[in-house]
Parts: C-alpha cells; structure tokens; sequence
C-alpha cells in the first residue's frame, strides 16, 4: 500500500468513450495525483464550466482496473501546443470499476497494521539450532490455523501468511504476515468499514507504544466472488501515521503484550468499545499517529477527548471539567497514582483545566514558561485517557501491571514527579 505508480488510460464513469492517457502517482504520505495528457472536456466546456471536480474516475494499466475516487482539479492549461489536467485523488480501488452514482459498500475488510505481526506473537517459524559439529541447520515453516472470534457487527478472523525469494543462489528470504480480516452481517460503507480498521491501528499503536500505519487493506464484497473465492480488491489512501522498519517488540518499550490482553476474544471486546466511544478514542490516537503537530494541538486534543469519553460514558451532562478529571483518576487511581504523586491529583487537574482554557480561548497566559511542561502533562493526560478506556474495555489486571512498567509511562511519571514538587 505504500506507493502506486503506472501509466495508463482513464476516463469518467458517465463518459467511457472519451478515454484520455495519463500518469497516476500514489504515495501514502501525499496522496493520489493523477497528470493526463489531455483533458476531459474541450476548451469551450472549460470556458463555459470552470474547473473540473467529477468525483470518480476510472483508469486502467496493462494489469488491472481501478476507480479513482474523492477527486477534484488542481491544475489545468489549454494551449495551441495541447491540453492539460491535474487531479488530486483522495482514494483508489484496485481490481474494480464503480459507476458514476454507485455506493462504495462491503461485506468484509481485511488490515495488516504495522508491528501487529511482532505484537501478536504471530509465526510459523520453526528453527532447529545446530549442536556444535552439526553441518546441518534446519529452518521449517508453516502457515498457522486462522483465529476466529465473533463480534457485535460479525466475526473477527487473523490470518497467518508467508512467502519465500530466491534473491539470488546464496540468498533466500522469508517473509511472515499476519492481517486480520472482519466479516460483516451485512455490507457496510467503505467509511463504516475503515472505522473498524482504525480500532485495531490504534488498539496496536497503544499496545506497543508506538504510531502504527496501515500496511495492506483489502476489500471484500459477494459481487467480486470469483470460483477460487473472494478476489482482492486493494485500497490506497492517504494517512497519517508513517510507515517505519518494524523493530523487535520487548520488555518495557511495549504497554502490554497481546496475550496478556486476552487474545482475538479481547480483540473482539475492544472493536465492541470502539463502536460505542470511536469518535473520542479517535481524537487521542490522532496526537499519536500524527508527528507533525503543535504541541498545543496534541495537548488539546488530549484534554478535550478526556472530557468527551467521561460524558459519553457516564451520561452526565454537566460537570465541572476538574471534577470529571477526578472521577477519572479515582476510577484507574492504583495505576495513576503511580504516574503523579499522591497529594498532588488536585494541582494536576487543576493545571490540566487551566492549560485547556489558556488554549482554547486564546488567553496567552504563560502557565508554562518552559514548554517541555506542556509536552509531559498531554503525555499524562494520554495515559489517564488510555487506562480509562482500557477499564471500560473490561480488560485483565496484567495489561495494567506491565503498563506502569512501561518506559514511556515511567519516563512520564519522572517528570511529573519534578514537575510537581
């Protein structure tokens, strides 16, 4: 999913016969651009109808059919020498054409995150380690059985997968996979279906304390069936989170491990919170995927998210913004506790309230002469957020031992520590 690039034809759905040569260019930090060689409308349509917007186009290389999508103008020149169109694309389909007016709907989403793999504990390698005058090294590999847990929208599934390169006579690679496929009772929206794609990036990102992008995203719907079952339909998007080498996942640079999460049937509790509270989750994880941000902007988005997930969750309407920090803190308190020192809960919700305000309404008042405050009490507030939302996931007492064990979570408390001595 990283990048896309070839040269082909492509034209508008609602005009199949006016195909026009072009370059589309696809990269996961920028996006989509699409350059033709030429134009969809004649220079008097463009005089008469200004910039073009159309939505949806449809393009083809020499090896499959893609639908364009979320696409508007963003350059165009009209010459003696010839014409030109530019279009952003906000998304492309891969394997599939879709009408002009036709919904973009699914039965099934499948995701491989980055570090899910390592996360998971997924693989099927087998290594036998050679005793000393031994000639012989054994390295075995086989696809694992499929795991599967019901959720409220359908089932769950992870999939286990490999495959093996000869690079050259002496060298050979083995690469492992792991993705985890949802099937839904009924075909969902493509937005409704990545929803559930951005649960298991962000429960991933948490878990192993680090932003986690999207490796692969497939497509599944009944009308793309073939007689060897579903065919892949890829998905290109834009996003946020970068893609990075994935490290070995150990120790304390990991908030827990899956197992001690409880598995694909924890898995399957988590995407069933996620329905109900996303839209604050969301708010959080988007200071954590997001690496350009202004530390204002990743501590608001904290505090305000805090805010938003305890009347969401509580019901209560109206409440002084302090006091739902408090209920916060007594609700995961033998864990926070170890984050900012006893004695000290009320000047650090009180500080939290004060920052929110400075920020939101512009007050410019200095509360943070150095601005390395502000960056460790969002990371606080981070944490305050992620237990609660662990507490109303129902998750095991393990998963909050080893987060206050956590580097990043001690790092924190450290500083909090001197902050508010």
């Amino acid at each position: 999913m990283e990048t896309l690039s070839f040269e082909g034809e492509f034209w508008l759905p609602n005009n199949p016969d006016r195909k026009v040569a072009g370059v589309l260019n696809f990269s996961q930090e920028n996006g989509g651009e699409l350059s033709l060689i030429g134009s969809f409308s004649d220079v008097s349509a463009f005089l008469l109808e200004g910039a073009q917007n159309p939505g949806r186009i449809i393009g083809h290389s020499d090896k499959n059919i893609y639908t364009l999508d979320q696409c508007f103008q963003t350059y165009s020149q009209f010459t003696l020498r010839g014409k030109r169109q530019k279009f952003h694309v906000g998304l492309i389909i891969e394997g599939a054409a879709y009408a002009e007016d036709e919904p973009l709907e699914f039965d099934g989403i499948g995701v491989e995150v980055a570090n899910f793999l390592n996360w998971a504990g997924v693989s099927g390698v087998t290594r036998l380690i050679p005793r000393e005058g031994d000639a012989e090294y054994k390295l075995s590999v086989r696809k694992l059985e499929d795991r599967t847990s019901p959720f409220e929208s359908g089932e769950l599934r992870i999939r286990h997968g490999y495959r093996t390169e000869a690079k050259t006579s002496r060298e050979y690679t083995l690469t492992q996979s792991a993705d985890v496929k949802f099937s839904f009772t009924s075909t969902l929206t493509l937005s409704k279906a990545l929803d559930f794609a951005s649960d298991l990036q962000d429960l991933v990102a948490i878990a192993t304390d680090r932003a986690s992008a999207f490796k692969e995203i497939l497509l599944y719907h009944p009308s793309f069936a073939t007689s060897h079952g579903h065919q892949n339909i890829r998905l290109y998007r834009q996003q946020i989170a970068k893609v990075e080498p994935e490290k070995t996942l150990a120790g304390d640079s990991v908030a827990f491990r899956f197992e001690d999460f409880g598995g694909i049937e924890a898995l399957a509790r988590w995407i069933n919170t996620c329905n109900t509270y996303r839209s604050h989750l969301g708010r959080v994880m988007a200071t954590k995927h997001q690496r350009r941000l202004y530390l204002e902007d990743r501590f608001f988005g904290r505090a305000v998210a805090l805010e938003s997930l305890h009347r969401a969750h509580t019901g209560i309407a109206e409440r002084n913004y302090v006091d739902r920090i408090k209920d916060y803190i007594a609700n995961v308190e033998d864990q926070f506790r170890q984050l900012v020192p006893i004695g000290r809960f009320d000047t650090w919700a009180k500080t939290v309230k004060d920052d929110r305000n400075n920020i939101a309404h512009h007050l410019g008042r200095n509360i943070h002469q150095d601005q390395s405050e502000l960056y460790y009490f969002g990371e606080a507030v981070y944490w305050l957020f992620i237990l609660n939302y662990l507490k109303i996931t129902g998750v095991p007492v393990a998963v909050f031992d080893q987060i206050i064990d956590n580097r990043h979570f001690k790092w924190t408390a450290e500083r909090m520590a001197d902050l508010l001595t």
